[in-house]
C-alpha cells in the first residue's frame, strides 16, 4: 500500500510541476512587459531597465522558473503589483467568503 501511495504523490508533484512549467512558459511568452506596465508610459528605457533588473526579469527563463519555484516551496506566492500587497494576503482576505458561500450553498 506504502509504494503505491508514494508513487501517486510522485505523480502528483510531477503534475504540479508541469502545471506550473506551463502556465509559467506561457506567462513569459506574452508580449507585453510588466516592467514597462509598472513604470507607465511616460518611463524612460533607464527607469524600465532597472525595473527589471529589480524584478530579476534581465535573467534567463529557467533562472527566473527556479526562483518562482524555490518562493513557491517556502509558501511566497508573490506580489501583486496592480493592487500592490502581497498574493497570499490577497487570497486570505477572499478565502473567509468564499468558504461562507461554499457552505450556505452546500447546506441547502
Amino acid at each position: 500500500m506504502a509504494p503505491f501511495i508514494l508513487r501517486r504523490l510522485g505523480y502528483s508533484l510531477l503534475i504540479l510541476l508541469g502545471v506550473t512549467l506551463i502556465t509559467y512558459l506561457l506567462l513569459f511568452m506574452l508580449p507585453a512587459d510588466p516592467a514597462r506596465q509598472i513604470a507607465g508610459r511616460s518611463a524612460t528605457p533607464e527607469v524600465v531597465a532597472s525595473i527589471r533588473a529589480q524584478l530579476g526579469l534581465d535573467q534567463p527563463f529557467y533562472v527566473q522558473y527556479g526562483r518562482y519555484l524555490a518562493g513557491l516551496v517556502q509558501g511566497d506566492l508573490g506580489r501583486s503589483y496592480i493592487q500592490r500587497s502581497e498574493v497570499a494576503e490577497l487570497i486570505g482576505a477572499r478565502l473567509k467568503p468564499s468558504l461562507q458561500l461554499m457552505a450556505s450553498a452546500s447546506s441547502c
